[in-house]
């Protein structure tokens, strides 16, 4: 494969995984270095080299970023024959206009258990990720690529995030 399919594929596979229904794989720790990994719905905002996901602001994930940001994400297709993961610093979005914004882009959030059970404040928080690198993995074929992370986001419908 040249650098273009590569990249192609990579994109394919990190893309493909937002929204109706697909997933990534969220892994923090906490500042001693205990992992923790938990699925999560993302999008891809147009901004470059971001994600983006809801979650409860209870959440382990949640008191893990705020101690230790480092984040890798994880996302494949069906047939788990291509890995991508993606690496950066994550934070808790706490300015108003900016989770008003993040708020009004996710597209099935109605999904979100959590918003069920929260009786005060907003009920939930925003983690932004700043992809920082990333990585094209494919055990099949014992190969690994290393991408430039801004290739990605380049020519991404503005419905695939």
């Amino acid at each position: 494969m040249n650098e273009q399919e590569i990249i192609d594929r990579a994109r394919t596979v990190v893309f493909d995984s937002m929204g109706s229904g697909g997933l990534g794989l969220l892994s923090t720790a906490d500042d001693s270095g205990f992992p923790h990994a938990t699925w999560m719905a993302t999008m891809a905002p147009a901004e470059e080299r971001q994600l983006v996901t809801l979650t409860s602001p209870d959440s382990r994930k949640v008191a893990n970023i705020r101690s230790n940001p480092r984040v890798e994400w994880l996302f494949t297709g069906p047939e788990k024959a291509d890995l991508v993961y993606l690496s950066g610093s994550a934070e808790i979005v706490s300015e108003m206009e900016e989770v008003k914004s993040y708020w009004n882009l996710m597209k099935e959030k109605d999904l979100a258990f959590f918003l069920d059970h929260f009786n005060t404040g907003m009920g939930f928080a925003i983690i932004r990720t700043q992809v920082e690198s990333a990585t094209l993995v494919q055990p099949q074929e014992h190969q690994s690529h290393e991408l430039d992370p801004s290739e990605l986001w380049k020519s991404i419908p503005a419905d695939r995030t």
